[in-house]
């Protein structure tokens, strides 16, 4: 059993596997109960393998922007949360995927792979405390990181996406919409203000800066702007404001440049 691996669970309805990260990292794969459905869905473990089938490209891409793997391994558990029984891992070093989520009106949403691109970036970016639990500082880069991953795996037209998730922000209400709403088409909006060099420099100083140690999102800021030359307290204080004042709608300046029009 690999280091750093706990497994908790009742019954025999799950399937394990060994596999590796590109640096040698060894990964332990574990796959909920492995029969066809009724329904005629691919298993649990068909379905969770199809998703792994990116995490070697996505390993080595990440790698790219946090350094090398910071644990000595790492556990990916496929799970259906239907079952009434189902494994439990803990740990930084660990990911836990149900293959599909609620969407609107509770209608099941497939899990995907951008989807795995965004927890394993946690397993490098859990280094960072979050000061005052900033959400931000959690959850913004990772779910950057899976428009990043679309753009670049699936030659998804991010400007498009951006569109589509601002009318969606619209329709929803800002005042609704959290950290994960907000963060893709923000990050996005901010690499197409200050450039793709200036966010990738601030993706690669941001981990080895504050490992260890409590950081805001407010750091983000002052580290994009020491790269970029650019002032960006407006650009933050609309897309990202304190969770304690609640959102508003950016003004158009902000939120319609002149690229994100059709």
């Amino acid at each position: 059993m690999p280091a750093g691996y706990v497994h908790f669970g009742v019954g025999d309805k799950w399937i394990e596997a060994d596999g590796k990260l590109p640096d040698g990292t060894p990964v332990r794969f574990v796959y909920g109960d492995s029969a066809k459905g009724d329904d005629g869905k691919d298993s649990v473990e068909e379905r969770g393998r199809k998703l792994a089938e990116v995490l070697s490209e996505a390993s080595r891409w990440e790698a790219g922007l946090f350094g090398e793997y910071r644990h000595k391994s790492l556990t990916i558990s496929f799970l259906d949360f239907e079952e009434l029984y189902h494994p439990l891992v803990a740990g930084w070093n660990t990911i836990v995927m149900n293959m599909e989520f609620a969407g609107k009106n509770d209608e099941p949403i497939p899990a995907t792979q951008d989807m795995l691109v965004h927890e394993l970036a946690h397993t490098w970016l859990e280094a960072i405390d979050s000061k005052d639990g900033d959400a931000y500082v959690e959850e913004a880069i990772p779910t950057y990181l899976q428009w990043a991953w679309l753009e670049k795996h699936s030659h998804k037209d991010l400007a498009a996406k951006y569109r589509d998730q601002i009318k969606e922000i619209q329709t929803n209400g800002w005042e609704r919409t959290g950290p994960y709403g907000v963060s893709g088409p923000g990050l996005y909006g901010l690499r197409r203000l200050v450039g793709d060099t200036a966010l990738e420099q601030t993706l690669k100083d941001w981990l080895p800066a504050h490992a260890g140690k409590p950081a805001a999102w407010n750091d983000f800021r002052t580290t994009m702007e020491k790269n970029s030359g650019k002032n960006l307290e407006e650009f933050f204080g609309a897309w990202f404001p304190p969770q304690s004042t609640g959102r508003t709608q950016p003004s158009d300046k902000i939120l319609w440049p002149g690229w994100s029009r059709n």
